[in-house]
């Protein structure tokens, strides 16, 4: 079975899960590799969704800024 694409906050909440297991005082010592190395999966995933947010986030303003100053252009020269 496929496992489903997480959201950034499922993936941040898992993050932190596994955060708070290894800081609590019981931490089983065979396990920990392996939370570790999630938590580093876990991290890289979050930054590349940020990452692609913060482009098309960018994309965006840049296209409103274009348009505006299209539309400022024309107001310019129809005066």
């Amino acid at each position: 079975m496929a496992k489903s694409k997480k959201n950034f906050a499922q993936t941040l909440e898992e993050l932190e899960n596994i955060l708070e297991s290894i800081e609590g005082e019981e931490v089983d010592i065979d396990d920990l590799a392996d939370q570790v190395e999630r938590a580093s999966v876990l991290i890289a995933t979050c930054r590349k969704k940020i990452e692609r947010t913060q482009t098309r986030v960018s994309s965006a303003i840049s296209g409103l800024k274009a348009e505006h100053d299209s539309d400022s252009n024309q107001e310019s020269e129809e005066e």
